[in-house]
């Protein structure tokens, strides 16, 4: 598989064959462009030993797939996606993000017929999160599935996330689907916006707040599971859901154990 390591916002390793471009700025905010010129699959993995920032754009062309996998870990960071995809692209992203605190913007342009994202992202938070995800239909018979998953341990997080199906681009479908666990006493929220221009099309969200259900926990602890790996079995079972092969059961695991020890 493609893949890039990236440390404090620079590559440091680039294994990737000639179906992807990569072009890489540095200036007071570095970013990196990264273009899809056929059907591939990607893993990129960040760890930051400091506070960053960073712009990323991916840009698919027409008829391209990409499979896209991310693990994020360390420090503060703040980033910016830009993603451009064409006529019959296709994007399935598997993000994981582990990070001291987050503030992501996600910018999404479904910018040919047919074109299609699936978004998934999965976050533990022992701070502050703020994640700004928008998602333009440009084009008819766009399709874009948004789902994101936030573990509120010790932190807080938010979720703003906007579909927007411009008028004349019928045959669009979308679709939200977010949901926080909370830890803690400290106020999350999701705010699910829909600006919807056009009649012949589909569009729906789903959003919620709240901690496990005690009934589920009883069940576990009734079978001989403590209340501690009782909670985190449903943590694992929560960020392992929708996540392809190409993360191996053991390498997510691995990547969030320290927060039970």
């Amino acid at each position: 598989m493609n893949k890039i390591i990236i440390e404090n916002n620079c590559i440091k390793e680039n294994i990737v064959d000639s179906r992807i471009e990569i072009i890489e700025k540095s200036s007071i905010v570095s970013s990196i462009k990264i273009i899809f010129k056929e059907s591939t699959d990607l893993k990129v993995i960040y760890s930051t030993s400091e506070d960053t920032k960073l712009n990323v754009e991916y840009i698919l062309l027409e008829n391209v797939q990409v499979n896209l996998y991310e693990l994020r870990n360390g420090f503060k960071t703040k980033v910016q996606y830009k993603y451009d995809i064409k006529s019959n692209a296709k994007l399935y992203l598997y993000r994981i993000n582990k990070s001291n605190a987050m503030r992501e913007v996600d910018l999404i342009d479904l910018n040919g017929v047919n074109s299609h994202i699936e978004f998934n992202l999965r976050t533990l938070s022992n701070k502050e999160e703020k994640y700004d995800i928008y998602v333009a239909h440009n084009e008819k018979y766009t399709s874009s599935n948004i789902n994101n998953i936030g573990i509120a341990l010790k932190g807080n997080i938010i979720f703003n996330v906007t579909g927007e199906i411009s008028k004349g681009n019928s045959g669009s479908k979308l679709d939200q689907n977010n949901q926080i666990v909370t830890f803690n006493a400290s106020k999350c929220q999701i705010n699910p916006n829909l600006l919807i221009d056009e009649y012949d099309v589909e569009a729906e969200h789903n959003a919620i707040i709240g901690k496990f259900d005690d009934q589920i926990l009883f069940y576990l602890m009734s079978r001989g599971i403590k209340e501690n790996d009782a909670i985190k079995l449903l943590c694992e079972g929560l960020i392992l859901n929708k996540l392809k092969e190409s993360y191996s059961k053991e390498e997510i695991l691995d990547f969030i154990q320290e927060y039970w020890g």
